[in-house]
């Protein structure tokens, strides 16, 4: 993965993007209800990222812009899908 491969995450800018953001700065997916269980997710000023659980607040994991990137870049290529089939799989045996 090249540096230059991908670019520092935009600040959101469409209506639906604002509406899913806290005054502190987190964000999260735009279809997520305010008061339900989600991943937030808040940029850095070095170009890191920081994510938590609303379930969680006070449990911070922070990302290097470089460790950030490389996540985009599985995403990208579809390499933690299996992931979200397996929690399919499990949500659907209990």
């Amino acid at each position: 993965m090249s540096d230059d491969h991908h670019r520092a995450p935009a600040a959101p800018t469409d209506a639906a993007s604002r509406a899913a953001t806290g005054a502190d700065g987190w964000f999260w997916a735009s279809d997520v209800p305010a008061d339900g269980a989600r991943v937030e997710m808040r940029h850095r000023g070095d170009g890191g990222m920081d994510v938590r659980t609303s379930a969680d607040p006070d449990k911070v994991l922070s990302y290097t812009r470089n460790e950030w990137l490389a996540f985009l870049d599985g995403c990208e290529n579809f390499e933690f899908d299996r992931l979200a089939a397996e929690t399919d799989d499990a949500a659907d045996a209990g």
